[in-house]
């Protein structure tokens, strides 16, 4: 995990291109789930689960924490919400591909991502509870721009969370 943003880039191959350290804090986080570091890429379970809803932001989430997420939308208190559930893996599922990170710390967006959105050049990155989200850097820019917190976001923060 990290905190902080990320600059990164996405080439016209579609190659998400994440800093070293991020790289390293991402592979260390998916080999601690049980992931073969040493074995080819071929013979290795997918590392992540690269998805977006909005066509916005992608979301990057180790394949562990997607596991998890679909695990959660099957139990029996979620399972009542089957229409948004469906919704939400129609469209994750549209945009969505288990990929690997390389070793040269790329990371393939999936081709219907690529086709239905512009994801190339520079891009920002955050950690967000347990998975990563991309942004096209002047989308990032608009996103702070609009989301300044509120009084009661910062009384939250300050009472609550200690902030």
């Amino acid at each position: 995990m990290f905190w902080g943003t990320e600059t990164g880039r996405v080439d016209a191959k579609g190659r998400l291109k994440l800093s070293a350290s991020l790289h390293r804090s991402l592979r260390e986080l998916c080999d601690a789930a049980g992931r073969a570091p040493d074995s080819p890429d071929r013979e290795r379970a997918p590392d992540v689960f690269v998805t977006s809803f909005d066509g916005e932001e992608v979301k990057v989430f180790p394949s562990e924490e997607w596991a998890k997420i679909l695990k959660q939308m099957a139990s029996a208190e979620t399972a009542t919400d089957g229409e948004a559930n469906n919704r939400l893996l129609m469209r994750a599922n549209s945009f969505g591909k288990p990929e690997n990170l390389d070793n040269q710390g790329r990371l393939l967006l999936p081709a219907a991502l690529r086709k239905k959105t512009d994801f190339t050049g520079p891009v920002m990155i955050q950690w967000r509870n347990h998975h990563l989200v991309v942004w096209r850097e002047e989308t990032f820019e608009r996103q702070v721009a609009n989301n300044a917190p509120t009084s009661g976001d910062l009384a939250y923060g300050a009472s609550t969370l200690g902030l």
